[in-house]
């Protein structure tokens, strides 16, 4: 073998080990980030292109994902509250840094305990939700949920803006189907929408 030839599959097999390198690092960055290693923070350290908040963005992202998808097929109370838990708090930094994603408010409203104790941080995100995504028509009655089913317990500074959101939303269907869209009892809508002015 000449010295061309030799150099040849010097250079074929360096790429090639290069390439096995970069997949098997690859792999051991998603296998570590599923496993929640602390070592890991974000991508800005391998991707100089990212800014903080960006790569912030895209850390929380992550963990609001694989919380998500762990605790569906977790079996035990316990680690679903733990990893509900998780997802909350980063899904609370998030919503700091995009507030006007409803959908993400929509996610909080779900995950918050209807539970005496917790109720008033649940109005609390309700009515930044409601302030920061009420244009929002399509979100409007999934927002509006906690508004109709706790109503006769919301605070008077809430209760304005609840009223508001219930009496803005869309009207082309009727109530029963409306209900069923916002989660609630045909009755419970029903109520809200009188206490909103928009209903006999």
């Amino acid at each position: 073998m000449d010295s061309s030839s030799a150099e040849k599959v010097k250079k074929a097999a360096l790429i090639a080990v290069a390439t096995v390198l970069l997949v098997l690092s690859a792999a051991a960055y998603d296998y570590a980030r599923f496993l929640g290693n602390k070592e890991i923070e974000t991508p800005s350290s391998w991707n100089p292109l990212l800014s903080d908040r960006a790569a912030k963005l895209y850390r929380l992202q992550a963990i609001i994902e694989q919380a998500s998808a762990a605790s569906e097929f977790m079996v035990w109370p316990a680690e679903r509250k733990k990893i509900r838990q998780q997802m909350l708090v980063a899904l609370q930094k998030k919503q700091n840094l995009t507030p006007y994603h409803a959908a993400d408010w929509q996610t909080l409203m779900m995950m918050l305990p209807d539970t005496a104790s917790l109720r008033s941080e649940k109005f609390w995100a309700l009515s930044r939700a409601i302030q920061f995504n009420k244009w929002q028509i399509r979100r409007r009655p999934k927002l509006a949920h906690p508004c109709v089913k706790f109503l006769p317990e919301i605070t008077v500074e809430l209760k304005s803006l609840c009223l508001q959101l219930i009496a803005e939303l869309p009207g082309k269907h009727s109530p029963r189907h409306l209900a069923k869209v916002i989660g609630v009892e045909p009755d419970q809508l029903d109520a809200a929408l009188r206490a909103a002015g928009v209903a006999e």
